[in-house]
């Protein structure tokens, strides 16, 4: 997104029972990043990244950038709990603050630019997440097919995973519908995973209180509560691959 106390008790419920869920859904249906544009470099990881270790490539807008959380994005919350798991898997988060598979980021990039950075052979996961930083942007559907034929090309035996953009509290649903439109369209076309979060209901309901003062981004809970959505879509990929 370019758009620049919850109670932990009953939080913490609330993020674990929509973790089952999540899980649930997205079987179903076959399915670390500080700054605005880096990735984690693997000699910080807390575990260290093994030869056998599935490789993780994020790439997202500012809900994955942590822009209101300075220093902790949901995919290092991901990491921890995928490592406390035991699952041997390596996030490396390379998200842009604007960026969109149209709309360009703060950095000057769009997802594709991204992906470039961060994705080659030894990635076996590629999670794209967003972005309704695309609302209103021309040829949406082509750019989409584009970049995860890009992403074949760099990875040819990577899992692609689209994740559409959720509905925030400052969002108006019909401006997200062109989007998770086209996002599913693709995966359907291309065989690739797609997540909506807005049939998912993330930061809907109770779970608005996961969002910032700005109606827009995740507050510290709500980091929480998007690490344990996409640990639980990653453990569903692990689990079959």
């Amino acid at each position: 997104m370019a758009r620049s106390a919850v109670r932990a008790s009953s939080g913490l419920r609330l993020v674990s029972a929509v973790a089952m869920v999540v899980i649930a859904v997205f079987a179903l249906s076959g399915c670390r990043a500080a700054s605005a544009s880096a990735g984690t470099d693997p000699a910080t990881s807390a575990a260290a990244l093994s030869a056998t270790s599935t490789q993780v490539a994020v790439i997202g807008d500012s809900l994955s950038t942590g822009i209101d959380t300075p220093g902790t994005p949901w995919t290092d919350r991901a990491q921890a709990l995928m490592d406390s798991a035991g699952l041997d898997a390596y996030l490396r988060n390379a998200s842009e603050n604007g960026a969109g598979y149209v709309a360009t980021g703060s950095d000057g990039h769009v997802f594709a630019d991204l992906v470039r950075q961060v994705v080659n052979r030894d990635r076996r996961v590629v999670l794209l997440f967003g972005s309704d930083n695309d609302t209103g942007q021309p040829d949406l559907a082509s750019t989409v097919a584009a970049t995860v034929g890009q992403i074949r090309a760099l990875a040819p035996s990577a899992t692609i995973v689209l994740v559409g953009p959720p509905l925030m509290p400052a969002d108006a649903a019909e401006d997200l519908t062109p989007i998770t439109d086209a996002l599913r369209a693709t995966a359907a076309q291309s065989g690739t995973r797609f997540a909506d979060p807005v049939s998912l209901k993330w930061f809907q309901g109770d779970a608005a209180a996961f969002v910032g003062p700005d109606g827009e981004h995740p507050n510290q809970a709500g980091e929480e509560y998007l690490a344990v959505q996409m640990v639980a879509i990653l453990k569903a990929i692990l689990a079959s691959s």
